[in-house]
């Protein structure tokens, strides 16, 4: 069995994943954000052979942000057992989790602030936790974009370097999937499966495609 199975910017896809003690979804689960987008993702993870699941909304989950669609989704959550954590926290096998659906403002989606915003509202995730999950990547870890530049948080970076987590999972970038070593000494996760843009070399010419990507496995051994 898989110890921790990490994943993000699903966007309406399901597929399958190997048995796993923890899934960590980081958002992104709809495409435009209706209830309906969402309730299947929701039934979908339910089938998912996981012993616990913990997941946060990303920026185009706006039916968690709308009075009057939010609480159904969050009744539909709990019914199936998945924690849904929004700048909150709780513990799984011994790990202290906090989550947090915010990152910065881009356009007009959901769960989006201001730096400023941001620090003030990061500056809650409390001493102590063992995973972080946010939905977009701090700056300068798994949020460089095709046109040449990071767009991570900067907002977030001192906190995770304040708290120290020994995992941070996020999302949100899709053509930046991957793993790091923080400078502290943990490992950031960009877990997106989302669509991204890949090129193919085919005699000689180089052709652009799109390729959804695969959620991320890790190891006992990985979280020391």
């Amino acid at each position: 069995m898989d110890h921790l199975t990490l994943m993000a910017d699903t966007h309406c896809r399901t597929f399958d994943i190997a048995p796993a003690e923890i899934l960590i979804h980081a958002g992104d689960f709809c495409n435009a954000g209706t209830t309906t987008e969402l309730r299947e993702q929701i039934e979908w993870l339910a089938t998912l052979p996981a012993e616990h699941k913990v997941v946060i909304a990303g920026n185009h989950d706006m039916c968690l942000q709308r009075p009057g669609q939010r609480e159904p989704m969050l009744a539909l959550f709990e019914k199936h057992g998945i924690t849904y954590l929004e700048d909150s926290g709780c513990e799984v096998l011994g790990y202290k989790i906090w989550g947090s659906p915010y990152s910065p403002t881009y356009g007009r989606w959901a769960f989006m602030e201001s730096d400023q915003e941001l620090v003030e509202r990061f500056a809650r995730i409390p001493q102590g936790i063992d995973i972080l999950i946010v939905h977009g990547p701090p700056y300068g870890l798994g949020d460089w974009v095709p046109r040449g530049e990071h767009v991570g948080s900067r907002a977030l970076v001192p906190h995770i370097a304040r708290v120290k987590p020994r995992l941070t999972v996020h999302g949100h970038i899709h053509e930046c999937a991957g793993r790091w070593r923080h400078p502290h000494g943990g490992s950031c996760v960009n877990a997106s499966c989302g669509m991204r843009q890949v090129y193919e070399t085919h005699n000689g010419q180089v052709f652009r495609a799109v390729a959804w990507g695969d959620p991320v496995v890790l190891s006992k051994g990985d979280m020391r």
